[in-house]
C-alpha cells in the first residue's frame, strides 16, 4: 500500500505546531509561577506573625503556617509538572516521532499510534505521541503484521497489526515515510548505520530490532546474561534497557537506584548522552575497579599497592564462600575473646563474629576494614582452608560477610563488557547486590585477559538466582566484508553464524610491513571528516605513533583509559585495551602479525576485538617499523 505522504506531512505539521505552542505556553507559565512564588514568600513574611502566647495562639499560628506550606507544595507541584512537560516537548521538537502502528482491537476500524522518544498528550489528555517504552509499542518492535498481542497491566491484549510505518523527520519536515514489514532490511536502520561516527554513542530507539527488543523488555529476568557478537548493539541495548526499566518502575525507581559498570572512563563519557536524549537522568556510571576503590575507603580500607588500585585477582574465593560460614577460629585479641563470650551462643557463629567486628570497629586504634587487626593473614588462610595470603577480593568478601553489608539502595545493576570479570569478582558483586536486578552484557570472544570468566562461570556465579540467557548474532556496526574478516577469529565461527546486514564495502587493506614515517604520511594526507582510530597493541606504541603524528597533523588525539572523552572527528591513537567497546569509521591496526596478536591463548580474541572496531574501512599493518625504541609485547 502506498503511503499518503501529504496526509502524513499534514499530521506532522499539526503535531509540530502544537509542540512549538506548548513550549511557548509552558515557558510563560513557568515564569508566571516563579513570580507567583516570589509574591507568596513576600506575602507570608508580612502577613504571618508567630504568636505562641496561648494555646489558641499556638493553634492559629500553626494553622497559618500549614496553610502557607500547602500553597507552596501546590505551587511546586505545578512547577515540576510544567518542567517535565517542557522537557518532553523540547526532546520531541527535532523529531516528534519515528514510527506509526495501526491496530485493530474489538472493532474493524484501525487505530493509529505514533511512537516517539517520550510520550506527549494533548490538552484533553489524549495521547498524541506514545512513549517507545509503552506496552503498545512492543508490537512495533516485535515486527509481526497480522494477529499479535502485547502485555499491559498484567493482561495480554490481543490486536491485529495492520500497518507498520517508519518516518524520517527533521523538525516540521517529513523527509521520508514508508511501510516496512521486515526489520532486517530496515531503511531507517541502514541510514543510521551509514552516518559518520560522532564520538558519542547515540540512542537506537528508532532502529531497535526484534531480538534486541526482547532483551530490553525482559521484565521477568532477575539476572539477565547477554552474549552478543561485536557490533550487535550490546551497549546500546543495555542503555535502552536502563531507560525502559526506569519507565516501567517510574513510581519507585529513579536514576539514583541505578548503577552502571563500564570498562573505563573514556567509555563512560562515550555513552553519557544516550539516556538524557531519552528524557532520563544519567545514573552513576564508572569502572568496576573505581567503584570498589571508593567503597573500600568507606570501610577504612588500606589500598594494597602504590597505584591506588585494587588488584582483584582470582584465587580461591569459592572456597572462602563455603568456609566463611563455618569459621571456627576466634579473634586472638583479648578484647575480642571477651566480646565473643558476651555474644549469644544460640546464634550462628558468623552472626556472633559480626557482633564482635562491630564492637571492635568502635576502638579508636582499629580500622573497620583491616581484617589483620584481629587475625593475621596466615591465620585467616588457615581457618578458611586456603593457600595464603588472601587476595583483595577474598578480604573484601570476608569483610562484607562479617559486616553483613550490602547495597539495598541499588535496584538495578548493569555491567558492560562482562566477559572481562573474573568469577571471583562476579561472586563479590552477587554478595554486594543481593536484591538488585542484574543485567550483564558481553561477548565471550572479546575476553582479553586470562582471568576472564567463561559463560558457564558467569552463570554459575549467580546460580542461586533466577537467570535468563540471551544471544545476539547479527552485527549491525560494520560492512559485510569487515564483519566476515573479524568473524573468522571467533570461537567456532561456523556455529556462531555471525552475519551483517550492511553492504559489502571495501575489502580490508593489508600491509605486510610499513614504516612509521610512511604511516604518518598516509594519515596526514587522509582528510575525510570521519573518525579514524589507530589501534596499537600497547600504550608504548600508541605514544610513539602519537608523538610522530603531532607535528604534521593538527587533529590528532591520544587516548588512555582515564582520558576525558572520545573526539568527534580526526585521528585517535589508542591501545587495544582502551579501544574495546568503541567504534570508528576507519581503523588502522598496527603490528597485527606480532606476538601480541599471535598469542596462542588470547591472540584470536585480540584480533577479533581489534578488527571489529571498524565500521567502514579497515587497514592492517602486520609489522610497523621505524619506531624510536623497542616496544612492549603486552596490551596493558
Amino acid at each position: 500500500m502506498q503511503v499518503d505522504f501529504n496526509a502524513e506531512q499534514a499530521h506532522l505539521t499539526t503535531i509540530y505546531q502544537y509542540l512549538v505552542a506548548e513550549i511557548a505556553r509552558l515557558t510563560a507559565k513557568l515564569a508566571a509561577l516563579q513570580q507567583q512564588g516570589r509574591q507568596l514568600k513576600q506575602s507570608f513574611s508580612s502577613d504571618t506573625s508567630l504568636n505562641f502566647e496561648t494555646i489558641s495562639d499556638n493553634l492559629d499560628t500553626f494553622a497559618s503556617i500549614e496553610a502557607n506550606n500547602r500553597q507552596i507544595d501546590a505551587l511546586n507541584a505545578q512547577v515540576d509538572q510544567a518542567n517535565m512537560r517542557l522537557q518532553a516537548a523540547h526532546l520531541l521538537k527535532p523529531q516528534a516521532y519515528f514510527a506509526r502502528v495501526d491496530l485493530v482491537f474489538d472493532s474493524d476500524t484501525p487505530e493509529a499510534f505514533y511512537l516517539g522518544k517520550v510520550g506527549f498528550s494533548g490538552v484533553d489528555e489524549t495521547n498524541l505521541i506514545y512513549d517507545w517504552r509503552a506496552p503498545v509499542a512492543d508490537v512495533y518492535y516485535a515486527n509481526r503484521l497480522g494477529a499479535t498481542s502485547y502485555q499491559a497491566n498484567g493482561r495480554q491484549i490481543p490486536v491485529t497489526l495492520t500497518k507498520r510505518r517508519q518516518f524520517v523527520i527533521q523538525g516540521s519536515n517529513l523527509l521520508q515515510a514508508f511501510d516496512n514489514q521486515v526489520a532486517i532490511n530496515d531503511p531507517v536502520l541502514l541510514a543510521a548505520l551509514a552516518v559518520n561516527r560522532s564520538g558519542q554513542m547515540q540512542d537506537i530507539t528508532a532502529t531497535i530490532q526484534a531480538e534486541q527488543n526482547a532483551i530490553i523488555r525482559a521484565n521477568a529476568a532477575q539476572v539477565l546474561l547477554v552474549d552478543g557478537v561485536a557490533g550487535s548493539g550490546k551497549t546500546s541495548v543495555l542503555l535502552q534497557r536502563v531507560a525502559y526499566l526506569l519507565y516501567q518502575q517510574r513510581q519507585t525507581w529513579s536514576a539514583e537506584n541505578i548503577l552502571i559498570f563500564t570498562p573505563n572512563q573514556v567509555f563512560a563519557k562515550y555513552i553519557q548522552n544516550v539516556l538524557p536524549a531519552l528524557g532520563e537522568s544519567n545514573p552513576v556510571t564508572l569502572p568496576f575497579v573505581r567503584y570498589f576503590q571508593q567503597l573500600g575507603q568507606r570501610f577504612g580500607w588500606s589500598l594494597p599497592d602504590a597505584t591506588g588500585r585494587f588488584k582483584l585477582l582470582d584465587q580461591q574465593l569459592q572456597q572462602v564462600v563455603v568456609n566463611v560460614d563455618v569459621l571456627t577460629h576466634l579473634f586472638q585479641d583479648d578484647l575480642g575473646q571477651r566480646y565473643f563470650q558476651q555474644t549469644d551462643p544460640q546464634q550462628p557463629l558468623l552472626r556472633r563474629l559480626q557482633v564482635i567486628l562491630r564492637r571492635l570497629a568502635d576502638k579508636p586504634s582499629t580500622a573497620a576494614g583491616d581484617l589483620t587487626a584481629w587475625l593475621s593473614q596466615v591465620d585467616w588462610a588457615t581457618i578458611l582452608k586456603i593457600a595464603g595470603p588472601l587476595t583483595v577480593t577474598e578480604q573484601f568478601y570476608i569483610l562484607l560477610r562479617l559486616q553483613n553489608y550490602h547495597q539495598d539502595n541499588i535496584a538495578a545493576l548493569f555491567i558492560d563488557e562482562a566477559q572481562d570479570y573474573t568469577p571471583d569478582q562476579l561472586t563479590l558483586i552477587n554478595q554486594l547486590f543481593p536484591k538488585a536486578s542484574l543485567t550483564l552484557v558481553g561477548d565471550h570472544n572479546q575476553v582479553l585477559k586470562a582471568t576472564g570468566a567463561t559463560l558457564a562461570e558467569m552463570a554459575a556465579s549467580f546460580d542461586q538466582r533466577p537467570l535468563v540467557q540471551k544471544y545476539l548474532v547479527t552485527s549491525y556496526r560494520a560492512t559485510a566484508t569487515i564483519t566476515d574478516f573479524f568473524a573468522q577469529f571467533a570461537d567456532n565461527p561456523k556455529a556462531l553464524k555471525i552475519q551483517s546486514i550492511q553492504s559489502q564495502g571495501q575489502q580490508p587493506q593489508i600491509y605486510e610491513q610499513l614504516s612509521l614515517a610512511t604511516l604518518v604520511q598516509e594519515l596526514t594526507s587522509t582528510s575525510t571528516g570521519q573518525l579514524l582510530g589507530v589501534i596499537t597493541p600497547d600504550n608504548q606504541t600508541a605514544q610513539q605513533v602519537l608523538v610522530a603524528l603531532k607535528p604534521s597533523l593538527a587533529q590528532v588525539t591520544g587516548l588512555t583509559g582515564d582520558s576525558p572523552k572520545l573526539p568527534t572527528s580526526g585521528v585517535v591513537v589508542l591501545p587495544l585495551a582502551v579501544a574495546k567497546g568503541l567504534e570508528f569509521d576507519q581503523v588502522v591496526l598496527t603490528d597485527f602479525a606480532t606476538s601480541f596478536y599471535q598469542d596462542p591463548i588470547l591472540g584470536q580474541h585480540r584480533r577479533y576485538v581489534a578488527a571489529s572496531r571498524a565500521t567502514k574501512t579497515l587497514t592492517i599493518i602486520n609489522r610497523l617499523t621505524g619506531l624510536p625504541t623497542s616496544k612492549a609485547s603486552t596490551g596493558d
